[in-house]
């Protein structure tokens, strides 16, 4: 395994330090920067951070800055219309979870790491919970 997409939702909980899962999803992007390539995640994870993350911070300037930052050592797959077309032809009915299928697909990824393994059914990608994650590695 050397390259992993991270789910708009560990990323959420990764910079949220409210979240019950914050410590978890943050030991899993810390192993991530030490052990693989950079953690990956999709343009339209980015969307799905900022608009979730923005319900909570009212100055967009400062949240840009901090998501630009805090995204600024993961690599940011692709995604174009053959994403979308293999998306509207495959058995996803949430747009999101496909796109971020077909992007990590797309991008080789190794694993998918997310709380919401459900999401990606049929997927040719393993699927890992943050907590499975990190016991692959003897982390509790």
């Amino acid at each position: 395994m050397r390259s992993i997409f991270v789910d708009a939702n560990v990323v959420i909980d990764w910079l949220n330090s409210d979240s019950v899962q914050n410590k978890t999803c943050t030991k899993c992007i810390e192993l991530m920067y030490t052990l693989y390539e950079k953690p990956m995640v999709s343009p339209v994870s980015i969307a799905i951070v900022f608009y979730i993350v923005g319900k909570k911070v009212k100055n967009k300037k400062l949240l840009r800055s901090t998501l630009m930052d805090a995204f600024s050592n993961f690599r940011i797959t692709g995604e174009n219309a053959q994403t979308l077309r293999q998306v509207f032809a495959s058995h996803y009915l949430d747009l999101e979870d496909g796109i971020q299928y077909f992007s990590a697909l797309e991008a080789k990824a190794d694993a998918i790491v997310t709380f919401n393994g459900f999401d990606y059914p049929h997927s040719q990608i393993p699927i890992l919970h943050p907590e499975e994650f990190l016991q692959l590695h003897g982390i509790e």
